[in-house]
């Protein structure tokens, strides 16, 4: 049960690491410059504005996936620990 308990701790803490990681490179996609580059060719304006959306998506995704199971593995640390303090109350 303590090993299963230090699983989850260590799962949540690698999964915030994660989370602030994925969170950072969406706010780089999503301040990204945008504007014309020169010389001004736009089907390559297009196309690098096609990749850097399908960028912010992906990290977007990516950081609300993250985020997901940062808060189940935190949801399951708090019934580990509100379980074992009921049956320490209760013996």
């Amino acid at each position: 049960m303590i090993l299963l308990f230090a699983l989850t701790v260590t799962a949540c803490i690698i999964n915030a690491i994660f989370t602030i990681v994925s969170f950072f490179l969406y706010v780089r996609a999503h301040l990204a410059d945008r504007s014309e580059q020169f010389p001004p060719d736009a089907e390559e304006h297009a196309r690098r504005l096609a990749d850097l959306d399908r960028k912010e998506r992906f990290y977007q995704s990516l950081h609300f996936i993250t985020l997901f199971l940062f808060v189940l593995f935190g949801v399951l640390i708090l019934i580990h620990l509100s379980n074992h303090l009921n049956n320490r109350v209760q013996v």
